[in-house]
């Protein structure tokens, strides 16, 4: 309030020293003014300095723009605005505390890499041997030349004897029956053949004047068979020179063999001798 009746008398005091003198009659009194020109201009200069300075005073107290508009007369203040950049706030995190340290998890380890499966090598496949060519099963009695028999005998039974050397194959079978093979099929009643081979080591006109034993088979169901076999004969492969007798090393050699044949059934006998040559 003070410093609004400051600026009221300020105001006044300045407009009056704009008006002319007058007299009480309202008459202008040139001629004062005439007489005191530069007296008058002295003092409008203080009053204006004082005007201004007061002004200066009201405007940094109020310090409000409007004192602007009274300052006009005045040179234009040069406002500087600095404006000063806040430096950056720096954020400090605080040390973790031994809990958080304690739930930090652990790295999980790395997986397992799976093992390798160790790859089975595969077998070669296994090729079958060839087999050697098997002889010819033997034939029936009429597919089989008979053969001689000599001192023969028997009681209550009948047989026959067929086979000897086929090209490079040797094959041996007696027919025998009790009573006889009429009748009767082959092997009935009949228990046991035996054949027992003697090569002739000084081969003569009917008989061998000295034998060695060099092969014995025996058989105890039909068909009775030299060389063995279960529905027919087998054969003894003789192409080799060294071809050996079954169950023996003894070579079966270029020669002449007498083979003892005996037979033994229910109630009968039979026995007998048969020549064989054996040439290759």
């Amino acid at each position: 309030m003070q410093i609004k009746n400051i600026l009221l008398s300020l105001r006044g005091a300045f407009f009056a020293t704009k008006q002319s003198p007058r007299d009480s009659s309202g008459s202008t009194r040139s001629e004062i003014a005439s007489q005191k020109p530069l007296a008058m201009t002295d003092r409008v200069r203080q009053i204006k300095n004082s005007i201004r300075v007061l002004i200066l005073v009201a405007c940094a107290a109020l310090a409000t723009l409007a004192c602007e508009i009274v300052l006009t007369s005045a040179p234009t203040p040069v406002v500087i605005v600095i404006t000063a950049t806040p430096a950056p706030t720096q954020i400090i995190a605080p040390p973790p505390t031994a809990q958080q340290i304690a739930q930090v998890p652990s790295p999980s380890p790395a997986p397992a890499l799976p093992t390798p499966l160790a790859s089975t090598p595969i077998p070669p496949t296994a090729i079958p041997p060839t087999n050697p060519p098997q002889p010819p099963a033997a034939s029936p009695t009429p597919f089989l030349p008979q053969l001689g028999v000599f001192q023969q005998d028997g009681d209550n039974m009948e047989a026959r004897v067929v086979g000897g050397q086929i090209g490079k194959m040797l094959i041996l079978r007696i027919i025998a029956c009790v009573p006889n093979c009429r009748t009767r099929p082959d092997g009935n009643d009949v228990t046991q053949a035996e054949f027992i081979f003697n090569q002739c080591i000084n081969p003569g006109s009917n008989a061998c004047q000295t034998m060695r034993p060099v092969y014995t088979h025996r058989e105890t169901s039909a068909p009775y068979c030299a060389f063995g076999g279960s529905n027919q004969c087998d054969y003894l492969n003789i192409a080799d020179p060294n071809a050996r007798f079954p169950g023996t090393n003894n070579v079966v050699a270029n020669s002449e063999y007498i083979v003892d044949m005996e037979m033994r059934g229910k109630n009968a006998l039979w026995s007998g001798k048969t020549r064989i040559k054996i040439q290759r």
